[in-house]
């Protein structure tokens, strides 16, 4: 899970470069809001690791 939320990340940014022309304006918002929820979830699993750890 957290490397797969470490590879969605770039890979969500490379689809919006590479079709950012293309899509609504509508559309970049909903990818740029996946994104930010990548991140947050990532950074809950950093988290999460951290307290484990001590």
């Amino acid at each position: 899970m957290r490397v797969s939320n470490f590879i969605a990340i770039p890979a969500v940014g490379r689809l919006v470069v590479l079709k950012g022309k293309e899509l609504a304006p509508e559309n970049i918002l909903i990818e740029a809001a996946a994104i930010l929820l990548l991140s947050l979830s990532a950074l809950v699993i950093i988290w999460a690791i951290g307290k484990q750890a001590t």
